[in-house]
């Protein structure tokens, strides 16, 4: 006859595991996602070396005073408009708690799109402004925007939230040789800024406390500033999500000038690139993706020693052929094993979104399913539900594991 004793230690686990953590929220599981259409139990996964996560999962769980960590989500334009990236924040939120909005940045100065959750509002004229997509790009902040004050006066921003997230500390990108910049209003009136042998040539930061938790305020720039952007964090526990993308943006593009240097601003503890789809258009080179991929993310090591990295790879899309017709993008397939085969030889994770969107003939799907805009390279409001929905199951299931895990050690 035999054995149940494997099913009744399973049941017994599952009971005393929320005593033995001491909350069962811990083990609480990421709610189940409307957008599941792609959801696939043996794809939606990290693949990572054992464990890799895993110091991810501990300073998540166990945070002390008014320490966080720092999820920064870099990609393309599928990331800059923040719709990929919000289910993403709302699974950390959901169980670790969001310890403010995150990275904000002058994007509408530009006239472009910013993440839905943040407003940066403020005068387009009296400013330069350079972005990390232009040719001629030498900034030298970790957003990738360039706001250069021209004007003889001080200038006002607003930095606000539309989600409801509130936060009590501004630290701002800046300028080496630019004044301190202030708030206008109920603020602490001490800026602090680190110590640092850096020179001229790297930005600088400016930690503003406010006295109260708000979800919007006004950051005065200094005459003649150089305003890169801003995070807007809390200072109780719990995590915070930079979602940061550049419309045609590339592996290539995040080579450039000191761009990863600076990103060691942010302090980020988990960067998920999402890149591909443009490396994907006109003529394509595994060889040649691979090695922009090995290079960014050796200089992301370089620059960011303690982060981890997860890449994840396009979602299939279509390209323009002869007599206006598209078609199916067969260079998507070969960038996104490309990101995968480079994952693998440098040790970091990845999360394959393109077999998890059905690969090859995912496209006709994501159609069919009214996830693809018009352009047949864009996704819809659902389709980036769906696409970061995915990505946060798997960060969700690599969290579960880690938990197992540990009640296994104890």
């Amino acid at each position: 006859m035999r054995s149940h004793y494997p099913i009744r230690l399973f049941l017994l686990l599952q009971a005393i595991v929320p005593l033995l953590l001491g909350s069962g929220a811990l083990l609480k599981a990421q709610q189940e996602s409307q957008h599941d259409l792609y959801r696939q139990e043996r794809a939606v996964r990290v693949v990572a070396p054992r464990g890799y996560l895993d110091p991810i999962w501990q300073r998540c769980s166990t945070p002390g005073g008014d320490d966080h960590t720092i999820v920064l989500h870099l990609g393309d334009s599928h990331v800059q408009a923040g719709f990929f990236t919000m289910p993403i924040r709302e699974y950390f939120g959901r169980q670790f708690g969001l310890s403010g909005p995150g990275l904000i940045a002058p994007y509408r100065i530009l006239g472009t799109n910013e993440p839905r959750h943040m407003r940066l509002q403020g005068r387009r004229g009296g400013y330069a402004t350079d972005q990390i997509t232009r040719r001629s790009y030498a900034g030298e902040g970790p957003t990738g925007i360039e706001m250069r004050s021209i004007v003889s006066r001080p200038q006002e921003v607003t930095l606000s939230t539309s989600d409801g997230v509130r936060f009590d500390r501004v630290i701002v990108f800046h300028g080496p040789n630019d004044r301190a910049f202030s708030l206008s209003g109920d603020w602490s009136d001490s800026p602090r800024r680190p110590f640092s042998l850096l020179t001229a040539g790297f930005c600088e930061t400016d930690t503003l406390d406010l006295k109260r938790s708000v979800t919007s305020t006004k950051l005065v720039i200094p005459t003649g500033a150089t305003f890169y952007g801003a995070s807007l964090e809390s200072r109780a526990p719990g995590v915070t999500v930079h979602t940061l993308g550049h419309n045609g943006a590339t592996y290539q593009t995040y080579l450039k000038d000191h761009f990863t240097s600076s990103l060691s601003k942010l302090k980020p503890d988990l960067i998920i690139l999402s890149l591909g789809t443009n490396d994907a258009m006109g003529r394509v080179n595994s060889s040649a993706v691979r090695a922009s991929v090995r290079s960014l993310v050796d200089q992301l090591r370089k620059s960011c020693p303690e982060a981890k990295i997860v890449l994840s790879t396009p979602v299939m899309c279509y390209v323009s052929r002869r007599r206006g017709l598209t078609a199916p993008n067969p260079n998507v397939k070969l960038v996104s094993r490309s990101i995968v085969e480079e994952a693998k030889a440098l040790g970091v994770g990845y999360i394959d979104t393109f077999e998890i969107f059905g690969g090859e003939r995912g496209a006709d799907r994501l159609v069919s399913e009214g996830l693809l805009q018009s352009d047949r390279i864009h996704l819809t409001t659902e389709g980036y539900k769906s696409l970061g929905n995915s990505i946060a199951d798997a960060l969700a299931k690599d969290y579960k594991r880690y938990l197992g895990s540990r009640v296994m050690i104890n």
